[in-house]
């Protein structure tokens, strides 16, 4: 198994985060992982991305050239990773802040609505960890136990509410109706 996953968005998306969780559940779930982490100048609203390499074999470069799967946050990431993307590719796009609806190209495409799942589950700045929990359940490339220790993990240092939230967020991700 390899997977080459991109994650895309702009600065305060959480773009980096969900490469940091996904790869650390990832190794957590026996994988040999790469990631690799770009950003703009901006603090806000600049371009972020992250490429993350999930194999059962050594991984010997991090660099992503053909995306296998996209997570999409924003316009602009599906403008620049779509043309990229393998055929056959996974693309799962944050259809609550995404307008561009893109089809065909031999990709399959999973439209969610992150920010909207994000907000019941009580905290609308959880829409990436909603799209964690949906590459989970549709690409099984890590386990779900390990994505939730993951984030207890990172979020143990900040309120308690933002642990329950982002399991809520990935719950509600894991279980949306792919």
């Amino acid at each position: 198994m390899r997977e080459e996953i991109v994650i895309g968005g702009f600065g305060g998306q959480g773009v980096i985060l969900a490469g940091n969780l996904l790869a650390w559940a990832a190794m957590q779930s026996g994988y040999e992982v790469t990631a690799m982490f770009s950003y703009g100048a901006e603090m806000r609203g600049g371009t972020a991305n992250t490429s993350v390499i999930i194999s059962s074999d050594p991984v010997g470069s991090p660099v992503v050239l053909n995306p296998t799967m996209a997570l999409l946050m924003n316009d602009g990431s599906i403008e620049k990773y779509i043309p990229q993307m393998k055929p056959g590719a996974l693309c799962l796009i944050n259809s609550s802040v995404c307008r561009a609806a893109p089809s065909g190209n031999g990709l399959r495409y999973i439209f969610i609505p992150a920010n909207e799942l994000a907000s019941r589950a009580g905290e609308v700045k959880s829409a990436n960890i909603v799209m964690l929990g949906c590459l989970l359940a549709a690409a099984g490339v890590a386990e779900i136990k390990n994505m939730e220790q993951a984030v207890e993990i990172y979020f143990k240092k900040k309120k308690n509410d933002l642990i329950k939230f982002n399991l809520a967020a990935l719950a509600a991700g894991f279980s949306y109706k792919l």
